[in-house]
């Protein structure tokens, strides 16, 4: 087993293998579209951009591609929305839940097909994924999720559980004939876990990548490609976008970069200024309702024997929204060598202001202990073996007041466009909300999606 010198690397950023230099910021600049931020948000908006309209485009970038929020997460590719289907479907009404959950429900295909367009070498892995359950409180709420996307017209999950936990919880198997009786051996095997807690399953399809190196790779192509049309500045950060009769983005180093519009693919928080000759005040309400989140995630590696996977359990017996995830897959080494990496998040911290993150700052011993002691009860393998944490990193997530992205033009300033908001869940959001960027600064028509700027 290998240990990672750098305590506060992900893996994500660890595995990448770039060559292009950094080229930051030296002179005044000009494009049709400026995006601010170089996640996997404003790359995926860049290659929209730039193959679906004739407009130049730059990206604007405060630290390195994708050594943000999308090179500080869990790798998970996955559906989940940190809120009740029920409460959405409530919102915004059946067919637009339907239609907007059924386009990320099936993002995943456009990864790939981006993989194969562009001869990425990064690997997507796809697989039916699970969530462990282990009291009443979490059975119910999980029954009325499916009850909730069956009446959608959403893809079913499938649910197991034992007969006598369905005894346990008061529930009637045939008034949930979408629930699998089954033995509790068999849940267990599919958790991984040894821990009886565990009693019903639910089961669908997952994935899981690189979103840093897919991000990264993606970018090097476009340079390539579209060399007269795209330019990435990297380690300039902005200070101030002001849209009077023109669009003027100011950096750390007083360079400016003039546009027609400008797309925020940042993670909600704006530590820079924003001004219009529209108005004397863009929404501010809006701008700071961004609630920050640190994810914190550990990583250990043994030797590769099993598929790809990921696996969410519920701990919480009160809170059904209340849980670890696991995520494994290949990983390979500096020594040449291939592992498997097991990656857990769960614990997380409210964050009231943006400028107290520190991406570098180390572990406190407390969540690494908490990451350690799950790891040692839930999952079999771990309990097995001694293993030393290989990669302990954190990231910052910026969740909507609604918690669900944030996607078009500002109602007070139309030059200024969001697609931020990854509210726990960012990398196959971000593939529905780029086409509907270039969409919209393309002024064609589109169907109302959850994503819409209320």
């Amino acid at each position: 087993m290998k240990s990672n010198d750098n305590k506060v690397l992900s893996p994500w950023i660890y595995e990448l293998q770039r060559t292009r230099p950094v080229s930051e910021i030296q002179n005044h600049s000009t494009a049709q579209i400026a995006i601010i931020g170089g996640g996997i948000s404003g790359v995926l908006t860049a290659e929209l951009l730039l193959q679906k309209t004739d407009k130049t485009v730059i990206i604007c970038e405060a630290k390195q591609i994708a050594h943000g929020a999308t090179g500080h997460n869990a790798g998970q590719l996955t559906t989940y929305f940190e809120r009740s289907i029920q409460s959405i479907i409530a919102e915004f009404g059946p067919e637009m839940t339907y239609s907007s959950l059924h386009e990320i429900e099936h993002s995943i295909n456009t990864l790939i097909l981006l993989k194969e367009q562009y001869h990425l070498d990064v690997p997507i892995y796809q697989f039916e994924g699970y969530t462990g359950i282990q009291s009443k409180e979490q059975m119910l709420y999980f029954i009325e999720q499916e009850t909730s996307r069956r009446q959608a017209g959403l893809t079913p999950w499938t649910m197991m559980a034992t007969r006598d936990f369905l005894d346990e919880c008061g529930l009637d198997s045939t008034l949930y004939n979408f629930i699998e009786i089954t033995e509790q051996q068999i849940i267990l095997d599919l958790l991984e876990s040894s821990n009886r807690d565990f009693k019903a399953v639910i089961a669908e399809q997952k994935g899981c990548t690189n979103s840093a190196r897919f991000t990264e790779e993606l970018a090097a192509q476009l340079l390539k490609m579209f060399p007269g049309r795209f330019s990435i500045y990297e380690n300039s950060p902005i200070t101030e976008i002001n849209c009077m009769e023109v669009v003027t983005i100011t950096t750390h180093n007083t360079m400016t970069i003039t546009c027609e519009e400008v797309v925020l693919c940042t993670n909600g928080f704006e530590n820079f200024t924003i001004n219009s000759n529209r108005t004397k005040d863009i929404n501010t309400a809006f701008h700071r309702s961004i609630r920050g989140l640190i994810g914190y995630m550990g990583a250990y590696t043994d030797h590769p024997a099993d598929r790809a996977t990921a696996i969410s359990y519920l701990t919480n017996t009160t809170d059904p929204e209340d849980y670890y995830y696991l995520t494994r897959r290949p990983l390979r080494m500096d020594n040449n060598t291939t592992h498997n990496l097991i990656s857990v998040g769960g614990p997380d911290k409210a964050l009231e202001e943006i400028l107290e993150y520190n991406h570098t700052q180390e572990f406190e011993e407390p969540v690494r202990s908490s990451i350690e002691s799950f790891l040692k009860k839930n999952y079999r393998a771990a309990s097995e073996v001694d293993f030393e944490f290989s990669f302990l990193w954190h990231g910052l997530m910026g969740f909507t007041p609604n918690q669900i992205r944030t996607v078009g033009r500002d109602r007070v300033e139309p030059r200024l466009l969001y697609n931020f908001g990854c509210n726990g869940v960012g990398i196959l959001p971000a593939v529905v909300s780029a086409p509907r960027i270039a969409a919209i600064i393309n002024r064609e028509i589109l169907l109302p999606h959850i994503f819409d700027v209320k």
